[in-house]
């Protein structure tokens, strides 16, 4: 669905604010991490740079590094403008669902599933401490616009008939006994899915850097407090990317982006394409209820208070701990959204060191008008005009929404060495690991290929990568991108 805006920003995005908002999750940075550089200077070359310290730049480097690639990957650098996981990562609603439905094709919704259990293993298989909980009851969609209901049913009544099996994964939901059951009695339907968790992903990701950091055979090189200000591509006199930073240059055979909403402060040509977009964050003190009753599913709603199709608001609550003493683990409600009243939507904003309180207010009053958080009857009216619940902290982060709604994965056009991994228009969690894996391993290929050694290992690594399952709609070329600029609107990445 097209999601009219503002014209295209007209320039690239700015450097990452050097001040911002405190989130929620990076109230106790890893020790380990903070302010971390490796080396105390910056080394003068690196076989593969990887720009950004989120998500993306975790799986990416943890690709690079995997034990049989030693001897492929001498040296791998990560630069960081702020500190470890500060971006988006570290700033979103702590949520993992994959999307199953309203996609323009279904391999969208398959490489969602895949990213899903391939981080729930990860986390089981390693025992990551970062609060992965899976949902008994899955994440329900709460809609309160009858339109978007009515196409979100349509949608899955298409899935039904194409892909039988994503659809047994989805429930739709009409009946006012069962949506009182889902806490959401006002509510013109919802849509519950199978597949939902929540965590806290700077744990995640904390854990992924620090363990790569301390790697005894070519470990990563991580320097924060080290933006970018340029590349420069190779030429006739030197063949390797320069990338130019306030600390010095560093030289690269190879540089992957995994700056999300501020590529285009490098990749001008990708101004427009990816754009900058500022969501905002609340913590929220329970309502009783919720801790008598803690929450079965995480929440999104679709058309509250004249939001469009890409404005859904979203929350999860916080596990309850035992622990009178763990002030992280006491049920808050983490909750994002309220972009339709904030000016210009948010869209074309690229700094986080400032709070919306127009947004606020209505993140702090929105679950008090929309749910039943008294555990009261299918009867339940809404709350007290002007209610609110008390808000401890609220931040904000930049999104990078890709304008035709599908992240940008894989080589950058007519830019050899040159890589990204970015776009993921909110939905960063279920799409960013295994899009970064991906762009990863086509960087070990190319490593192999030009090396000319293919043994054993490097063969298997190849032989990976030629199976990968990235959706064909992710992968960046000059087509796409020409395509794309001609669009005077972003489009959702959930398409109704």
């Amino acid at each position: 669905m097209l999601i009219p805006r503002d014209p295209k920003p007209a320039g690239p995005a700015n450097l990452p604010s050097r001040d911002f908002t405190k989130s929620f999750w990076l109230r106790h940075p890893t020790p380990f991490l903070q302010h971390h550089r490796t080396t105390p200077s910056l080394p003068p070359f690196a076989q593969v740079v990887i720009i950004g310290s989120g998500i993306s730049g975790a799986f990416a480097a943890r690709e690079l590094l995997r034990d049989d690639a030693h001897g492929i990957v001498s040296s791998v650098l990560m630069l960081e403008a702020r500190e470890a996981c500060s971006g988006a990562t570290g700033r979103n609603g702590g949520h993992c669902q994959p999307s199953l439905y309203g996609h323009s094709f279904d391999e969208t919704a398959d490489f969602q599933l895949q990213n899903f259990h391939h981080l729930s293993s990860l986390v089981r298989e390693h025992s990551i401490p970062c609060d992965w909980e899976e949902m008994k009851g899955g994440g329900c969609h709460a809609y309160f616009s009858q339109q978007y209901f009515e196409e979100a049913m349509t949608s899955v009544a298409e899935l039904q008939i194409r892909r039988p099996d994503l659809a047994a994964q989805v429930k739709v939901v009409t009946d006012k006994i069962e949506l009182a059951r889902l806490r959401t009695p006002n509510a013109v339907g919802a849509i519950v899915q199978t597949h939902a968790a929540k965590l806290w992903p700077y744990k995640l990701v904390s854990w992924i850097l620090e363990s790569l950091i301390k790697k005894e055979k070519c470990g990563l090189n991580l320097q924060t407090g080290t933006p970018v200000l340029s590349l420069s591509p190779p030429s006739s006199t030197e063949r390797s990317w320069t990338v130019k930073t306030c600390r010095g240059t560093v030289l690269a055979t190879h540089v992957l982006l995994a700056t999300n909403a501020y590529t285009s402060h490098l990749l001008p040509q990708l101004s427009g394409i990816i754009v900058p977009v500022r969501g905002q964050m609340s913590t929220l003190v329970p309502p009783p209820a919720f801790l008598t009753e803690p929450l079965q599913h995480t929440y999104s709603f679709l058309g509250a208070q004249g939001a469009g199709r890409d404005q859904d608001d979203y929350f999860a609550q916080r596990p309850i701990s035992t622990d009178v003493n763990d002030e992280d683990a006491r049920g808050q409600l983490i909750i994002g959204g309220g972009r339709q009243l904030a000016r210009h939507q948010g869209v074309g904003v690229d700094n986080d060191d400032v709070l919306d309180k127009q947004v606020a207010k209505y993140l702090r009053m929105e679950l008090n008008e929309f749910m039943d958080i008294k555990g009261g009857s299918l009867d339940y009216p809404p709350g007290e005009p002007g209610a609110e619940l008390h808000a401890v902290s609220g931040w904000t982060g930049i999104m990078g929404h890709s304008r035709d709604g599908s992240p940008w994965v894989g080589a950058v056009p007519d830019s050899p060495g040159l890589w990204i991994s970015a776009g993921f228009t909110g939905h960063g969690m279920p799409n960013a690991p295994l899009s970064a894996q991906y762009a990863a391993r086509l960087i070990l290929d190319a490593l192999i290929y030009s090396s000319g050694h293919l043994n054993r290992v490097s063969i298997s690594i190849r032989d990976a990568v030629s199976r990968g399952n990235i959706p064909p709609s992710y992968i960046i070329s000059k087509e796409r991108m020409n395509r794309t600029e001609q669009m005077t609107v972003l489009v959702s990445a959930f398409k109704l």
